[in-house]
């Protein structure tokens, strides 16, 4: 929790000082986690559901979060 509260409070800042983005696309890039994340909620739980298998359900989505947490401050200021 503490990983996300940090992306979610300071995204703007990161995205306005790293990338020198306006606004307007910037309020776009802090809307996007939260959306492709209830998604990934819906669809996990779906396929959870169907496979009736729930451990690997639940671990594979910490480790990628992890992981991708892990690897942000090695873009800073570049385009991917």
């Amino acid at each position: 929790m503490t990983g996300s509260y940090g992306v979610e409070f300071f995204l703007p800042s990161i995205l306005q000082q790293w990338y020198h983005l306006k606004l307007d696309a910037i309020t776009w890039l802090v809307i996007l986690p939260p959306m492709l994340a209830l998604a990934g909620q819906m669809f996990v739980g779906w396929s959870s559901d169907r496979t009736k298998e729930r451990r690997f359900h639940a671990v594979a989505p910490i480790a990628l979060g992890a992981l991708a947490l892990a690897l942000a401050p090695l873009t800073q200021g570049g385009y991917f």
